[in-house]
């Protein structure tokens, strides 16, 4: 059931109702063909790395379990939000829908927020298991594929946790005969509530995981700052397969580098305006513009960073393609026959503990 805006309420939602309705015709037709390529782009990359890594056992590890889940994350984003967005630039704000199928549309999006703190629970996660990689190279996977298991599924717990009250007072409110899908914590928990809420939101789930994610880089290149400098490291450990190690370590850091790095940049704006929000601060349209699209870039954007940094998910792709195939096995073939000249070394589990 609808409810009217308070008169407290209408100053700030008006400013942002009135972005994009009034945009020219092409500006609207621009904005909805980038995102419908933004959506492909998105469904196709993400399920290519779900299918991939679910494919492949040899690249059944946990940071690739790590992986798979920040790609079921923006499948969520692209599946439960973005459609909304498509509509946002010809429609504005308004809500289209009314009634019960309306209601439940409007709660639905706030899955969105439960997709993102997936993904932010999942880059910790990901920092933590390279950390102790590098740190304790000799060790046996410290984070098993049981424990990744577990923690995945804490982390949707968490996330739905901290998304439910957005989700119960999320609701339709009708204003000069427009419907719009309104999210008033205030009304339903206190004066103050919303502004305490997108505190701890931008504080629990951006800042303070951020920092620490800071921290543990600061300690893995420290670390790998440190071996270099010492030439004869303390492990009984191959030189051959030790640089392998090395290498691998390296690749792997360096993709899930620039996988964090591009989830700061990409989603910093949008945290930031939860902050302005509870103030009752409003963005130019066109800073909201940006807000949106370079947060759900990110989901497009992310699957063609493993591929630049991963060869086994490159050649994963690859087998998609039938012409592909043959070309595949007989490369496969003669890889195998140089393995049985090859000396062989003890294989350490944390060597192939990445996605290549």
């Amino acid at each position: 059931m609808n409810s009217s805006f308070n008169e407290s309420d209408t100053r700030r939602n008006i400013t942002e109702a009135m972005c994009f309705h009034s945009d020219p015709m092409s500006t609207k037709i621009v904005r909805a063909a980038v995102y419908c390529v933004i959506i492909i782009a998105s469904l196709f990359g993400n399920s290519v790395v779900i299918f991939v890594v679910l494919r492949n056992r040899s690249m059944r590890r946990t940071v690739n379990y790590f992986i798979v889940n920040m790609s079921i994350a923006d499948l969520l984003v692209t599946i439960t939000y973005m459609p909304r967005v498509v509509s946002l630039w010809f429609a504005g704000y308004v809500w289209q829908v009314d009634g019960l199928t309306g209601l439940v549309f409007c709660k639905i999006a706030c899955f969105n927020e439960v997709a993102i703190l997936v993904a932010i629970f999942t880059i910790i996660a990901i920092s933590i298991d390279r950390f102790l990689a590098v740190v304790f190279p000799l060790r046996r996977g410290l984070i098993t594929i049981p424990i990744c298991q577990t923690m995945i599924g804490f982390m949707w717990l968490a996330a739905i946790a901290a998304a439910f009250s957005e989700f119960y007072a999320i609701e339709l409110r009708t204003f000069n005969g427009d419907i719009y899908c309104y999210l008033d914590l205030d009304y339903f928990f206190g004066e103050g509530s919303s502004k305490a809420y997108f505190n701890f939101i931008i504080i629990g789930f951006f800042a303070i995981p951020f920092t620490a994610i800071i921290i543990l880089y600061s300690g893995i290149i420290a670390v790998l700052l440190k071996r270099r400098r010492i030439p004869g490291d303390a492990s009984a450990v191959d030189d051959a397969q030790k640089r392998r190690r090395e290498e691998t370590k390296k690749k792997v850091l360096k993709m899930v580098m620039a996988v964090v790095g591009t989830f700061v940049i990409c989603w910093l704006l949008y945290f930031i305006h939860f902050i302005l929000y509870s103030y009752g601060i409003t963005l130019p349209c066109d800073v909201m513009f940006v807000r949106l699209l370079l947060a759900h870039f990110h989901c497009a954007f992310s699957p063609f960073i493993y591929g630049f940094y991963n060869g086994n998910y490159r050649r994963g792709v690859l087998s998609f393609i039938p012409s592909t195939r043959a070309t595949q096995v007989m490369t496969t073939h003669v890889r195998s026959n140089v393995h049985r000249v090859r000396p062989t070394f003890p294989e350490n589990p944390a060597v192939n503990e990445g996605f290549d």
